[in-house]
């Protein structure tokens, strides 16, 4: 049982029920650690149902039943989907050519661009926008994936092994986080040292 009065099984079930695919524009870009994780209000998607608060309480970190097994696969499919999605791969190969073809300076030219994002030709304003919401756009699917984490929902071996591999945190470590950092000189890094302590600090991170 739990905080809530659901046994552990039934919050994880409500947690594989409430990943939403967050599109377009995302707002502010650091969202708090509730932002993937509403309490309520959720919209349909993928025929998932809405949830109580109860999934946000911690599960049971007791024995694992079959059933709380079940349902943990089901969430690691759920957030596996995501990162092989076409629509993470559209945005990975748009922050990519943003880094590759942008000079040295590339991560603060993306923030300088959106500074004068008014005076741009349309163009470049199209792609500065597209860009910067691919950029947000694969931030949270590494947060949500972390905060499920956190909460109790995946062991760290399920995102090690399932969802955080190297090659896929090279996104992360080098490209994701050098726009956080040219963002904001004393930016967040709990996210991304969670991954990095994932693997034991063992793989290339420009930021550590």
């Amino acid at each position: 049982g739990t905080a809530s009065g659901l046994p552990g099984h039934a919050l994880l079930r409500h947690a594989s029920c409430c990943i939403v695919t967050l599109r377009g524009s995302f707002g502010r870009d650091d969202p708090g650690p509730c932002r993937f994780l509403r309490p309520h209000g959720f919209r349909k998607v993928h025929g998932f149902h809405n949830a109580s608060t109860a999934f946000l309480q911690r599960p049971s970190r007791g024995k694992v039943t079959e059933s709380e097994s079940t349902d943990r696969a089901s969430l690691i499919s759920h957030l596996h989907d995501q990162f092989w999605s076409e629509e993470y791969y559209r945005a990975a190969g748009l922050v990519r050519r943003w880094s590759d073809g942008e000079g040295a300076d590339w991560a603060r030219e993306l923030f300088n661009e959106l500074d004068r994002l008014g005076v741009l030709p349309d163009e470049r304003r199209r792609l500065v926008e597209r860009t910067n919401a691919a950029r947000r756009l694969i931030k949270s699917y590494f947060r949500k994936t972390q905060q499920f984490c956190s909460r109790g929902f995946l062991e760290p071996e399920d995102v090690r092994e399932h969802l955080a591999m190297a090659q896929r945190l090279e996104m992360l470590f080098e490209i994701i986080e050098p726009f956080e950092r040219a963002r904001k000189a004393e930016y967040d890094r709990e996210m991304f040292n969670f991954y990095d302590d994932l693997h034991r600090g063992e793989l290339n991170r420009p930021g550590r």
